[in-house]
């Protein structure tokens, strides 16, 4: 499914890049991290682009969530 988001659709033309040369592991694990956080970032636009207000609390734990880096 193509992405109407263009910083996804970059990552995903860059992660694809990478796979094609695969002794350049370097690039290629920062390809899938970058292709992670655009997928992130996007669903979170759109999530938070949808909901209500979220409260104070609500945001300091979603931002401790992102600090953390998924990690509880």
């Amino acid at each position: 499914m193509a992405s109407k988001n263009p910083t996804v659709s970059r990552a995903v033309i860059d992660y694809a890049n990478a796979c094609k040369k695969p002794a350049e592991r370097a690039t290629l694990v920062a390809a899938r991290a970058n292709l992670a956080a655009a997928r992130i970032e996007d669903f979170v636009e759109r999530t938070l682009r949808d909901a209500p207000p979220l409260s104070d609390d609500q945001r300091a734990r979603l931002a401790r969530l992102l600090a953390d880096g998924g990690d509880r």
